[in-house]
């Protein structure tokens, strides 16, 4: 049998091309990060951008949000999972469908979505509620392989404390230290925690009170509030350390959500023990307290007393020294005095406090 000329060019071509495409596919398939997302067709990208666009509107039809989203998530789209995710965990489409939410989460994370990851182990965890979340540290895990360093300190935690699994004291300070030098205020409170407490570690008092601060610099409220708590142990006991806890208590009252009272409640506790301990820096913050009205039915008098160790004879805080001159011009739960306040009045004028001269002239 022979073949023309043409025939074999013909075949020649043929086998050329279809080694090449070959090799692009294999070339596109070695190129790909496997920490990456896993790239997406053309059709799934269109049908989030549409999502994208209808959420946009002033007035978004949800339920077709919803449908856009969740043609891109079948067609294998991370980004549509992901945003599926995120409105299944919100009330726009009605009640919080958390099911629904963990399902578009999973498919999200299993197209290398470190975020969804991350998510999947924060709905465990509150799916448990305080126990021993079975799947979190495996979500948290696969988030921290994909390179989420906020994963990474939430896998740190699990490790060093044994939740989800067997304590790994070594492996979990790394995860933490690393996700907390990356900028996780989470993973450096836990460190300040684990380093307070000794848990599974050796307790330093001082890496705690480092770390505290590094999250509460992160605008992390409950670092903020951890931080002035070591405050109140005795080797904190000077008048720089106190003035210090003062400022991280109130930067925790203003980061706190308004309706959670704990660091107010820590706040006055930690200025009534200071102000008993003879810092009058406390007794100026601990007075404040008392006048919001924070402590129900605080005695005038007793607020001037607090007051007046503050001042310490013009030696300590100018202000609880004006709070002085104030409680004798009025003569409110005390004996009225109005040439006292005046002298006083004039001294701190004389000492450089100009709303002494103010009110005075």
């Amino acid at each position: 049998m022979s073949f023309s000329p043409n025939y074999i060019i013909s075949l020649l071509s043929l086998a050329i091309f279809l080694g090449t495409g070959c090799q692009k596919q294999q070339s596109k398939s070695e190129n790909h990060d496997p920490k990456a997302p896993v790239p997406a067709s053309s059709l799934a990208i269109k049908a989030f951008k549409d999502g994208y666009r209808r959420a946009s509107r002033p007035e978004p039809d949800w339920q077709k949000v919803k449908d856009s989203y969740d043609k891109g998530c079948r067609l294998e789209y991370w980004e549509s999972c992901q945003s599926l995710g995120q409105l299944y965990t919100s009330d726009k489409l009605g009640q919080p469908n958390i099911k629904a939410a963990l399902t578009a989460y999973e498919a999200a994370c299993k197209l290398n979505d470190r975020r969804s990851c991350r998510m999947l182990g924060k709905l465990d965890e509150k799916r448990f509620d305080g126990g021993q979340p079975p799947r979190s540290r495996h979500y948290f895990g696969r988030a921290c392989e994909l390179g989420d360093f906020i994963g990474c300190g939430r896998l740190g935690y699990m490790e060093l404390t044994g939740l989800g699994g067997p304590k790994k004291p070594d492996t979990g300070l790394i995860h933490l230290t690393q996700s907390c030098q990356k900028g996780s205020a989470y993973a450096c409170n836990q460190l300040g925690y684990s380093y307070e407490s000794g848990q599974s570690i050796d307790q330093d008092f001082d890496k705690a009170r480092h770390f505290y601060q590094k999250s509460c610099e992160q605008n992390n409220w409950i670092a903020c509030s951890n931080y002035a708590k070591l405050i109140s142990m005795e080797k904190y006991s000077s008048e720089v350390d106190t003035i210090n806890g003062i400022r991280m208590y109130k930067k925790a009252i203003e980061l706190a959500p308004s309706h959670d009272e704990r660091p107010w409640q820590a706040f006055l506790m930690f200025t009534a023990f200071q102000c008993e301990g003879g810092s009058r820096a406390a007794c100026f913050e601990y007075g404040q307290v008392l006048e919001t009205g924070r402590v129900e039915h605080p005695q005038p008098q007793e607020i001037f007393i607090i007051y007046d160790r503050g001042c310490n004879n013009t030696r300590g805080v100018p202000e609880a020294c004006l709070k002085i001159a104030e409680f004798l011009e009025s003569g409110f739960g005390i004996d009225q005095d109005k040439d006292a306040a005046q002298s006083l009045r004039q001294r701190l004028c004389d000492m450089g406090i100009e709303p002494a001269c103010e009110v005075g002239s």
